[in-house]
């Protein structure tokens, strides 16, 4: 669905649900009049074209893979089975539109003839009106369905557009050689691993530390390469391109570049993040458990965790030394900052996380209240949750009950799964999108629904 044809289908839906609400036997005729109007246009899509987009990238994928391509081959497949399941939604929300708009047609009918005569038929109000008003939701239902099935497609797209990450360095100013070597350069955590991105850099990350590259002087440009030429392994430069994209300068950047320096992957790995973004587990390092200690203090792990994943220099301040001592301190220390005038007793207000990101990280972060009892809202919200992660944007996600209760951490997204760091178990957990959008996070968030979201700006 073009951006053009989800505005356009966002207003048929609003404009009906007003009309509805103002129908009434006084205005009937005017009203019906715009109700047939509004709904002339059916949900837009071709399920032919989009069968014939599957097909294609079927074929795309299997000609990499004869080629001996690894990663493209299942992105196209994933990209094939989203154009399947939108075709089938498309197709069935057409089918549905075709026979409401068709009865909508012989109520209008009805309404103004007496048999083959045009007019009023005033016997026929009532029994018109209830007709009309559940033939009216059901158009809205269609509609809502068809921005869902958008919105899903959206979501699998994104992900796709995630795994893009060379695509992404060469927009930042790499080149295609340097792209494709950082863009497959991954964090390796043991039993940490089923088919999410965990690349050192995010799409955001690799396109923003091409750009901060290209910006420094001739002078720092050459400090930088000196850098890196020094650096003992591919993933040592990979990491230092992440602290540049974090807004770290020359001076901080040696002294990073000096201490990790010689060190294997695994000592990287378990030094400059503080979870492992491959798939569902335990979280720990250093033999410490990455997890919430104090009853109020789950809106602070996720922003420790958030900036850590997005800054490895923050990330190794803690655990270069000792790390229960550093995390200890670390969480009195940001609930101080975010909660200055927000009672700490209390947990810590969306507005404080959004502030705590944006100052700290190289991303501005916004927030906003979600209701995930309207299905539009929540559809549209989820989406825009795992673009961002997609992005290699940890997005916080407040949930709740009949008040906001806890902070989880979206930290991936593939397929039909977010991933999300829930802090009080110390784990990261698979949840379908369907248990976001149907408000069923209680076994997997503590709660079941969503209620606000601090997103990047």
């Amino acid at each position: 669905m073009a951006s053009n044809d989800y505005r356009q289908v966002t207003t048929v839906v609003q404009r009906l649900g007003e009309l509805v609400a103002l129908l009434n036997p006084v205005r009937l005729v005017m009203v019906v009049a715009e109700v047939v109007k509004a709904i002339a246009v059916p949900p837009p899509g071709d399920p032919r074209a989009l069968l014939a987009l599957a097909a294609a990238y079927r074929d795309a994928a299997g000609a990499l893979r004869s080629a001996g391509v690894d990663r493209a081959p299942r992105a196209f497949g994933d990209a094939a089975d989203a154009l399947v399941e939108l075709a089938a939604a498309v197709r069935d929300q057409q089918n549905r539109h075709a026979a409401l708009h068709k009865a909508l047609d012989a109520a209008s009918y009805d309404l103004m003839h007496v048999g083959d005569v045009p007019m009023l038929d005033p016997t026929a109000l009532d029994d018109v009106l209830s007709a009309i008003t559940e033939l009216i939701t059901g158009c809205v239902d269609v509609y809502t369905a068809s921005l869902g099935a958008a919105d899903r497609a959206a979501s699998r797209f994104a992900d796709l557009t995630g795994r893009a990450r060379a695509a992404a360095a060469v927009s930042g100013g790499f080149t295609p050689a340097e792209a494709v070597r950082l863009a497959g350069l991954t964090v390796s955590v043991p039993g940490i691993g089923d088919g999410y991105d965990d690349g050192i850099l995010g799409p955001a990350q690799l396109r923003l530390a091409g750009r901060r590259r290209g910006e420094l002087s001739p002078p720092e440009r050459a400090a930088l390469t000196a850098l890196l030429d020094r650096a003992g392994s591919d993933v040592e430069r990979a990491w230092l391109y992440k602290a540049l994209a974090a807004g770290h300068g020359l001076a901080e950047l040696t002294g990073f570049a000096d201490t990790i320096r010689g060190r294997d992957a695994a000592w990287l790995d378990a030094h400059l993040s503080l979870i492992g973004r491959g798939g569902a587990g335990e979280q720990d390092r250093l033999n410490i458990d990455i997890r919430q200690y104090e009853a109020t203090t789950c809106g602070t792990t996720c922003l420790i965790v958030a900036r850590a994943e997005a800054d490895p220099r923050y990330a190794l301040s803690l655990t270069r030394d000792d790390l229960a001592a550093a995390f200890t301190a670390e969480r009195a220390r940001v609930h101080d900052e975010t909660n200055r005038l927000w009672p700490e007793a209390l947990g810590t207000l969306p507005a404080g996380m959004a502030g705590y990101l944006s100052t700290h990280t190289a991303t501005r972060y916004d927030w906003y209240a979600v209701d995930d009892t309207d299905h539009r809202e929540i559809s549209a919200t989820l989406r825009e949750v795992v673009t961002a992660a997609d992005r290699g944007h940890p997005v916080p996600v407040l949930v709740g009950g009949p008040i906001p209760r806890h902070y989880v951490l979206v930290v991936g997204h593939s397929g039909t799964d977010v991933l999300i760091f829930e802090p009080t178990r110390g784990q990261t957990l698979r949840v379908p999108e369907r248990d976001f959008l149907d408000g069923r996070l209680t076994d997997t968030a503590g709660f079941d629904h969503v209620q606000a979201v601090v997103v990047p700006g």
